[in-house]
């Protein structure tokens, strides 16, 4: 019986040090991957919109978002969502230009809505995702500019 107590507690020890005992931390990124996917569709004043998010593999989102006047491409924004100092943040990056970082405020995996803030920014100062059914993406902008509220919301459909 001590040969069997000392033998498991030796291969325990082992595993410990090995890290087969302990659980890999869980990808707080990896709860956003029901943006995944590609999207199309209106803006405000019937503005055409395409926006396309990665798998969140590797603990990274990758967007890129391109929205359209008649045929051209007038806009264009790469966004990149990561975990950084234990929270998780959005990057975009409107037209190349650097980008603002906003934090995750709000987040149900459930309900498919994460809402992203940073109130420094005047707009938007915040950026919620609602994927209200399972072909439908919203990306609603919000913030203050010069100190009037002021939204955008994009209606995307899967495709």
């Amino acid at each position: 019986m001590t040969r069997l107590t000392a033998l498991l507690a030796s291969t325990l020890i082992v595993c410990m040090h090995s890290g087969v005992a302990a659980a890999p931390p869980a990808d707080p990124v990896a709860a956003l991957g029901w943006l995944e996917g590609r999207w199309r569709g209106e803006g405000p004043r019937a503005q055409r919109f395409e926006a396309i998010y990665t798998s969140p593999e590797g603990g990274v989102i990758l967007g890129l978002t391109k929205g359209f006047s008649g045929e051209r491409v007038t806009f264009t924004e790469f966004e990149r969502i990561e975990a950084r100092d234990g929270q998780v943040v959005l990057l975009p990056f409107p037209g190349g230009r650097p980008a603002a970082t906003f934090t995750l405020t709000e987040h149900d995996a459930a309900a498919r809505r994460a809402v992203f803030e940073n109130p420094e920014n005047d707009f938007p100062s915040r950026i919620v995702f609602d994927r209200p059914a399972d072909d439908t993406l919203r990306i609603t902008l919000e913030g203050a500019p010069g100190g009037t509220p002021r939204a955008m919301v994009l209606d995307l459909r899967r495709g």
